[in-house]
């Protein structure tokens, strides 16, 4: 069955992507996205137990990738940002120092006008161009399609060591598809990097490789300092620290950055919330600090794994974000799945409806509420657990009735 549920939900985002392509920044077809997968999840909760295993057979999963990238991801225009900025930087510009808009008639690119911000140089850290730069020497079709299959063969690879209930990987293929495939997000390559090199006991190279790629991955720092980097090495602790704080630095110190976040606000939860009271900018240095007493205080508790740290520490800081795109929930979902978290599904499902936005402007605060409201249950539900106070999730339905 988990063969079949693979190539459906590729067929399935195939179609979504065909029937609602967007070719500009008017993006659409965010409601009927969310609401298909919410629906693929109650139809996995319900056959729960005819899906015996989620290991896919290699045949099966080749034809669901190739389903999956014929068509260009709908509802997004980070990948043509993305192999951009490889491109400049091969033709010996600085993409931190100049805006797309600025090289436009200097450096050749098919999909120029499908570029996002194109006044604003980058804001990605040095690693990122790196990564990208091998598929940016070849033409834009056949460079992003590559980028797609090697995404393919990482998730392959993280399908095939989940320490989770079969129904649960099962309910997370649409998702892998569309975000992490289809779509090619940098954030998937880093919680990936991240995660692999603590399984190989090699924290501290996977913060580094995490940070380089998307900023994100300066969080786990503090939590692998206090827990097994230390334990090995502890003057790699201060090599860790300094290297992964001179990138960060470096990236939010160049104005790509700084114009950009100014506007950095999508799909906001708590911090809207508190912005409504106070100006924006005293909002987010007021949340930043609960962010950094929050991982100071998890990183304290032992009765909690590394990665279950980890992954608290990306959904509160996702949680009081003032963006909270759906891809963004690979950082808290990832770290729990591959310990055997089965509740985290709940709350990886119902980012999608952050989607709601591209197309549906006049409902987007129902997508920020349903986005929100499980991220919530999961942090608290965490907690609940660490205390010895939890409440019995072991089933399915009763997920559905705690919320």
């Amino acid at each position: 069955m988990s063969n079949v549920l693979w190539v459906v939900a590729a067929i399935a985002i195939s179609l979504h992507n065909y029937l609602f392509a967007s070719f500009d920044s008017n993006f659409n077809g965010g409601i009927e996205y969310s609401l298909a997968y919410f629906i693929y999840l109650l139809l996995v909760v319900a056959n729960r137990y005819k899906v015996i295993s989620h290991a896919i057979k290699l045949p099966y999963y080749i034809v669901g990738v190739i389903i999956a990238i014929i068509f260009s991801p709908a509802m997004e225009n980070d990948h043509y940002r993305y192999l951009w900025e490889a491109k400049v930087l091969l033709n010996q510009f600085s993409p931190y120092l100049t805006s797309p808009a600025e090289l436009k008639d200097t450096v050749s690119f098919k999909f120029y006008d499908r570029i996002g911000f194109p006044w604003i140089p980058s804001v990605y850290p040095p690693l990122a161009h790196l990564w990208h730069a091998p598929f940016a020497l070849l033409n834009f079709e056949l460079g992003f399609k590559l980028l797609q299959i090697i995404n393919s063969l990482i998730a392959y690879k993280i399908l095939s060591y989940m320490k989770i209930t079969s129904w649960v990987a099962v309910a997370t293929f649409p998702f892998i598809l569309k975000e992490n495939i289809s779509s090619a997000h940098l954030d998937f390559i880093a919680i990936f990097l991240l995660i692999f090199f603590m399984r190989k006991g090699y924290p501290f190279i996977g913060v580094l490789l995490s940070t380089g790629l998307k900023l994100l991955g300066i969080i786990p720092t503090v939590i692998l300092t206090g827990s097994i980097s230390s334990r090995r090495n502890p003057y790699l602790n201060i090599v860790l620290l300094f290297i992964s704080s001179f990138i960060v630095s470096f990236t939010i110190t160049q104005p790509g950055f700084k114009e950009f976040s100014q506007n950095w606000l999508w799909n906001p939860g708590i911090h809207q919330l508190i912005s409504f009271v106070i100006n924006e900018s005293s909002t987010k240095i007021i949340l930043a600090c609960m962010v950094v007493v929050y991982v100071l205080m998890i990183s304290s508790i032992r009765r909690a794994c590394t990665q279950t740290k980890i992954s608290m520490a990306f959904a509160f800081f996702i949680a009081l974000s003032p963006v909270y795109n759906s891809w963004y929930a690979i950082w808290f979902s990832l770290p729990a799945l591959a310990v055997g978290n089965n509740r985290v599904i709940l709350p990886l499902v119902f980012s999608t409806f952050a989607y709601i936005n591209f197309g549906h402007q006049d409902i987007r605060m129902i997508g920020q509420v349903l986005s929100h409201s499980t991220i919530w249950w999961y942090i608290i539900g965490e907690h609940l657990k660490l205390q010895k106070k939890q409440l019995d999730f072991s089933h399915p339905v009763k997920v559905f009735f705690a919320l």
